[in-house]
């Protein structure tokens, strides 16, 4: 367990870079770029409709056609279009501390060009961070083998990846549900993770996260779990870690094999030593492994006896 001990402000932030690749990457980052300032927006794809200037610190045109409107939902399109751009993306990358890679899985772009564009990435920084959107059952086979064969690729540069389960979201709507009403939850849903694993980094706490340790957590990749907890007393403070590691929206998670694990924890001046331990062992007791732990503290009066927690925890990707 390390607790790096931090009270005095830094004003030098880490440079992250917020990537939407492909349609679905670059809609989801339209959704958030309202609640942060602190990461440079950056869309990649091989339409240009979906370039347009507003929010972009840059944005990337990926292959050599100018007229292009895409890949066609071909992956091999979309992995010929990144490298033919593979200078412009590697020039977007340059001294970063953290990439964040956002697209959905399946499409000529999402599929082809994202492995590509993550082996540049981890080329030019350490820290390299994917949240992937699996295809819905109804999407077809085909686009979810493409999904598959994409998440394979990834795991060879060695990137953290976070996958959305879109077949799990539709377990909790009604058939009658309007597919606008869940493509818009999928949205939120997939902003929130990404919010929340911003909102980490950049905070500020009374005991805070050390950027240099998230990236040794953070740069050998594997799986990736996020999980936050609402509001609960001390007294229900089992309940709050099991329901911190339950996320059904995300692929299921192998809890006994993660190593690795960041930890922020919110709540009011009661909260005591003797809390912070179980919290550290409940979480070591979830693996078979010994996991490398890192936690940041923000005590908050106004919380009296409520505890919040935000989880990440990593495993290495199994051969």
């Amino acid at each position: 367990m390390i607790i790096e001990d931090c009270s005095v402000e830094n004003e030098i932030l880490p440079s992250i870079k917020l990537v939407g690749v492909g349609g679905a990457g670059v809609n989801i980052l339209t959704q958030i770029h309202h609640k942060t300032t602190s990461v440079d927006f950056i869309a990649m794809d091989s339409a240009g409709n979906s370039l347009e200037p507003g929010i972009w610190t840059h944005t990337v045109r990926l292959g050599n056609n100018p007229k292009s409107l895409g890949c066609g939902a071909d992956p091999e399109k979309g992995r010929q279009a990144a490298l033919q751009s593979s200078q412009l993306i590697s020039d977007c990358f340059k001294n970063s501390d953290m990439i964040i890679l956002v697209a959905g899985l399946g499409g000529g772009v999402g599929s082809g060009a994202l492995p590509i564009i993550a082996k540049v990435a981890k080329q030019e920084c350490r820290v390299v961070v994917c949240f992937t959107v699996m295809p819905f059952p109804f999407e077809g086979r085909k686009r979810t083998l493409f999904a598959h064969e994409t998440y394979s690729r990834l795991k060879e540069e060695q990137v953290a990846i976070v996958m959305l389960s879109n077949k799990r979201v539709l377990q909790h709507f009604s058939p009658n549900t309007p597919l606008l009403k869940i493509m818009e939850e999928v949205g939120l849903q997939l902003t929130s993770l990404i919010d929340n694993f911003i909102g980490i980094i950049t905070s500020t706490s009374l005991i805070n996260i050390d950027f240099a340790d998230m990236k040794t957590i953070l740069s050998p990749g594997g799986c990736m779990f996020i999980g936050r907890s609402s509001e609960l007393s001390n007294e229900g403070l089992d309940i709050s870690i099991d329901q911190a590691l339950k996320n059904e929206i995300l692929e299921i998670f192998d809890f006994t094999q993660a190593n690795r694990s960041i930890l922020l924890i919110e709540a009011g001046s009661s909260f005591n030593l003797g809390t912070l331990y179980d919290i550290g062992e409940a979480l070591e007791d979830k693996s078979d492994k010994d996991i490398e732990l890192i936690m940041g503290i923000n005590l908050e009066p106004a919380m009296k006896d409520e505890i919040n927690m935000t989880i990440f925890m990593l495993g290495d990707f199994l051969s």
